[in-house]
């Protein structure tokens, strides 16, 4: 914080970020909170303008250059500070020399050792991105990212804007996507409710549940059971 030339806004957490701050400094080896997922990419993949499209992200949403500080000076409560500028680099590894096989248990072993790496909220840039050269143009994506950053909802969006800055740099192209809204704005709308009102909503809306509430879900199945992979090829 002795750095605060950097800082570009302070403002309180959500409930839920407050609960996952709560657990990361009570148990910072759990990683009930580290999400993942990993692609692959074929085709001839210009790496130079996927480092860019990832800064040309962390510029794009104040989110993903966000600390949480459990204490602040002056002011009540965790906060989470969001840092004018930020930098994130790729990490790359050229695998190709090596079969199939071992290609894969290189990716598999570097996966696990990357979630149970997790994040210190209170300095760490929360995403990290790898990329990994099979060969034939042919690459596999590792996103790791902490919860309290981004949901799954989320990183659908994050990546179809990640490859339109991508598919843009590449051909020299204006990047042309739409303005954000930064979170600070939800973080405002939550602290003008009235907490009270909110509470008696829901104890009146809830109150002929007798057993717990499931969410239904959508299983989307081939016709054998299992699950269909699908692909998306650009070049």
């Amino acid at each position: 914080m002795a750095q605060s030339a950097q800082i570009q806004d302070i403002y309180p957490l959500s409930h839920m970020q407050e609960g996952m701050l709560f657990h990361s400094l009570m148990d910072f080896s759990s990683k009930a909170y580290i999400e993942q997922t990993s692609f692959t990419i074929t085709g001839n993949l210009c790496v130079d303008s996927f480092q860019k499209s990832l800064n040309l992200l962390v510029s794009r949403y104040d989110i993903f250059r966000t600390i949480f500080i459990k204490e602040v000076p002056d002011l009540t409560g965790p906060q989470q500070v969001v840092l004018s500028n930020r930098e994130l680099t790729v990490y790359r590894e050229d695998i190709s020399r090596l079969a199939d096989q071992e290609q894969q248990t290189l990716i598999d072993a570097f996966m696990t050792k990357d979630r149970e790496k997790g994040f210190d909220l209170q300095k760490d840039p929360l995403m990290r991105l790898a990329l990994f050269d099979r060969g034939d143009s042919q690459y596999t994506c590792v996103w790791t990212h902490h919860h309290i950053i981004m949901d799954g909802w989320c990183l659908g969006i994050i990546l179809k804007e990640f490859f339109n800055m991508y598919d843009s740099l590449k051909n020299n192209s204006p990047v042309q996507l739409g303005n954000t809204v930064p979170y600070s704005r939800y973080i405002e709308w939550l602290g003008e409710q009235d907490q009270e009102e909110t509470a008696a909503y829901w104890s009146e809306y809830l109150k002929e549940y007798g057993n717990t509430a499931s969410i239904p879900r959508i299983k989307r199945r081939t016709a054998d059971g299992n699950y269909k992979a699908d692909q998306v090829s650009f070049s």
